[in-house]
């Protein structure tokens, strides 16, 4: 907002505060009238909703049946500032989440990218795999907005290339099906490539040329979240314990 004095930002962020004691404070009687009901918004990028939650989601619902979950995709940034905003409860994504402030940020996993290509494709002959060598081919990869699509273009540009990117997704299925019909190479994570149903592709590990990414959950600062939130993250985060995690 423009033309509010700094008295009066002061009090738009006390009154900020407030509010969200008070939503604290219905979310701490809900605890304690409703142990096993409630509702819990995840925010995500495909990605993460269609490779990596499936299991937890299962598990989580079987665990929690009374409980409704709400899953809202977006690219990176969207669910930070859904967090951020309290649109939704938790957020899980790879890029932008940890420049947020007033979020908290767990480490979930980490994944590399991979190659995926027709079968018979000239690139399953070579050794090493090299940047200037995907370059020399059409490329299918995430919308720059997306899982890493930012960090590719970068590392191109950081070794004086310029690939020839034919088409940008937000979907690595969308990839897999361009790259099937023979529009060119895609740039994928590899948990989005499945052997038993990418059968016409082939995976070739490109971890080494772009580096390892590790996706993140996260939750708003100084927020009462509900048992079965942490429950949920720590699914997500074996590493940590729950116990853990509340401390965070």
């Amino acid at each position: 907002l423009t033309g509010i004095t700094e008295p009066g930002q002061q009090i738009l962020n006390l009154a900020a505060k407030v509010m969200q004691q008070v939503d604290n404070i219905r979310r701490v009687g809900d605890e304690f009238a409703n142990i096993e009901t409630g509702t819990l918004t995840i925010a995500t990028t495909h990605t993460q909703a269609r490779y990596k939650l499936p299991t937890a989601v299962k598990t989580f619902m079987t665990q929690f049946p009374h409980v409704k979950l709400n899953i809202h995709q977006g690219n990176p940034k969207q669910v930070a500032e859904q967090v951020a905003n309290g649109d939704a409860d938790i957020g899980i994504a790879t890029e932008y989440i940890s420049d947020f402030e007033n979020l908290l940020c767990l480490p979930c996993y980490k994944w590399n990218r991979c190659v995926v290509v027709p079968q018979g494709h000239p690139l399953l002959l070579e050794s090493n795999l090299s940047l200037k060598k995907l370059a020399a081919y059409p490329l299918i990869t995430y919308d720059f907005g997306f899982t890493g699509g930012t960090l590719v273009s970068t590392t191109f540009s950081n070794a004086g290339l310029t690939p020839n990117v034919v088409l940008t997704a937000i979907d690595a299925d969308v990839i897999k099906t361009y790259v099937d019909v023979g529009l060119g190479i895609g740039i994928i994570a590899g948990v989005a490539y499945e052997p038993l149903r990418d059968t016409n592709l082939v995976s070739i590990p490109c971890g080494h040329l772009f580096g390892v990414q590790t996706t993140r959950v996260a939750l708003k600062s100084g927020v009462f979240l509900r048992d079965y939130v942490y429950t949920f993250i720590a699914m997500l985060t074996p590493e940590l314990s729950e116990t853990e995690i509340r401390l965070t």
